[in-house]
This record gives structure tokens, C-alpha cells and sequence, in this order.
């Protein structure tokens, strides 16, 4: 796995020598990066393909909850809830020490929102459409060797999806996912 501060280089330098790439999420670690990727990447189509890694939404529970969706099982659902709670001692970032790169928000491009957030917000999308804005609060509350945000409550207006999202130094870890439907 890459750090996320060089995936430009890896991705641009492998598109210019004509390979295929799969970037593993996120694209990038800032915006700017990203569009030089996505500039690059659309430059070359279509004789490469280029695509961002993301399993979500390859989840047996996200296929399953996408199926009964579509098939109007569950009604029309009208507001989804992510819950992902990630425990230090349980999780991937339990075999890092504070000076490893996903600790670094220069690295990283932020905290648990760009490390494993992400991963909530694809489900949300496939579910209940693309996100027409979004509303957000962080805070480093709970980890303090991550210099990124360790605490994410973001709401999406439009969607009416909400994904909360925090990498704390106790307990254990709770990932789940709520949808609420009329029927």
C-alpha cells in the first residue's frame, strides 16, 4: 500500500508508460492532486483503464441491502445511517507506532474521514443516490498521535444520509449501518 502523497506520482508515472492503473482509495491526499490524476487519466482513455479501488461496494450486506432496495422489499427509504466506530487497540492502526505515515495528515490528506470513513460513504451512494452537499464536523478528540481528525459526524442535506465515524483508544469496534424506509 501506497502512502496517499504518492499516488500522483505512482498513477501519473504509470499512465504515461502506458500501463493500466487501480488506485487503491483515496485518489488522492488533497484535491489539487486528485484532478491532476483524473486530467491524466482522461487524457489517455480510452486506450488504458484507470479506476479507484473502493471494496464497499462489493460487501455481501451492501449487495443484499442494494438488492432489496431495487426490488422494493423494503420501501422507499428516505434517510441511512453509517455507524463506524473503530477501536486502536482492535484495528489496522493497532501495529502502527505515532510515527507511522497514516498518522501524518501531510501523508494521509486528513485523519479516520480519508483512512476509513470513506469505505461508509460508497454504501450511502449506491443506496440513496450521488451527495449534493455535504455538512461536517471533526475534531481530534480521541487519538492524539493522529494528526488528522480521529472524530467525523458528517451529514449529507440532500441524501438525508449520515455517516459518523470515530477512531477511539478503548472499547471495542461497531460498524454499522441502518436504512429507514416507508413502506
Amino acid at each position: 500500500m501506497l502512502p496517499h502523497d504518492v499516488h500522483e506520482t505512482a498513477a501519473v508515472r504509470c499512465l504515461r508508460a502506458g500501463k493500466h492503473v487501480l488506485l487503491e482509495k483515496p485518489l488522492a491526499h488533497n484535491v489539487d492532486a486528485a484532478r491532476r490524476i483524473l486530467d491524466e487519466a482522461s487524457r489517455i482513455q480510452p486506450r488504458r483503464v484507470f479506476m479507484v479501488g473502493e471494496n464497499a461496494s462489493y460487501w455481501p450486506e451492501v449487495v443484499k441491502a442494494e438488492e432489496l432496495i431495487s426490488d422494493g422489499c423494503i420501501g422507499d427509504v428516505h434517510m441511512a445511517k453509517a455507524h463506524y466506530w473503530e477501536s486502536e487497540a482492535q484495528s489496522p492502526f493497532a501495529m502502527f507506532d505515532a510515527d507511522n505515515w497514516r498518522y501524518k495528515v501531510e501523508r494521509v490528506g486528513g485523519g479516520i474521514l480519508m483512512d476509513g470513513c470513506s469505505h461508509w460513504i460508497r454504501p450511502l451512494r449506491i443506496w440513496m443516490g450521488e451527495i449534493d452537499e455535504v455538512v461536517g464536523i471533526t475534531s481530534r478528540d480521541s487519538i492524539k498521535s493522529m494528526e488528522g481528525e480521529s472524530l467525523v459526524r458528517a451529514f449529507s442535506v440532500c441524501v438525508q444520509a449520515t455517516v459518523f465515524s470515530h477512531l477511539w483508544n478503548k472499547g471495542s469496534s461497531e460498524r454499522r449501518i441502518e436504512l429507514f424506509a416507508f413502506y
